[in-house]
């Protein structure tokens, strides 16, 4: 049946905020912080918008603690080492920078920060060639077959496992084969 709408859309104004809007919604909030719920704040201030509207435009442009404008070296430097530890959970770095809104951080990382990244991880990551003479180092062979897949189709109490883990390891070079009669365990290196 899906979830009742949150307001009559009909009577509901959409589009840009006027200054009166604006100064309706900071008066009320600062009066009666949101007077027990967003969806019912719009009708008690007279405002004829949408409770998320009026919450959304509340925490992104009308809060005082909010700080609008450029970034500092210090917050893109945070931004930069959040998202390479926890990706693009932009609530998580927001919450790290005061007065910044996870739409904000969002923005300034997509227009600004994404090409820096890219860039930071392509002179991080191109491969550096070795003096003359001197051979490249080895690279392990790559694996047959995705172990972790294999092994999470079946469930036989950790046998199977076990036994599949020593064939892939010895597939790797991990483990010195060695002579075993039946039902014995391989030793390890």
């Amino acid at each position: 049946m899906g979830k009742s709408p949150c307001c009559d859309k009909a009577r509901v104004k959409r589009g840009a905020w006027s200054r009166e809007e604006d100064a309706i919604l900071t008066t009320f909030v600062a009066r009666f912080a949101n007077a027990g719920n967003w969806t019912t704040l719009p009708h008690k201030a007279g405002l004829r918008r949408c409770g998320k509207s009026c919450r959304l435009r509340w925490l992104n442009y009308l809060r005082p603690a909010l700080r609008r404008g450029g970034f500092t070296e210090e917050e893109d430097g945070l931004i930069l080492s959040l998202y390479g530890h926890i990706g693009s959970k932009w609530s998580a770095i927001a919450a790290k920078l005061p007065g910044r809104t996870d739409n904000d951080v969002k923005n300034h990382w997509s227009t600004k920060l994404k090409k820096r990244h890219v860039m930071l991880m392509s002179t991080a990551a191109a491969p550096s060639t070795p003096p003359a003479g001197v051979a490249p180092p080895a690279t392990p062979p790559p694996a047959l077959v995705d172990l972790e897949a294999a092994l999470a189709t079946v469930d036989d109490g950790g046998e199977l496992t076990c036994e599949a883990e020593q064939l892939y390891a010895e597939l790797m070079g991990l483990i010195e084969q060695q002579p075993t009669g039946h039902g014995q365990q391989r030793s390890l290196l």
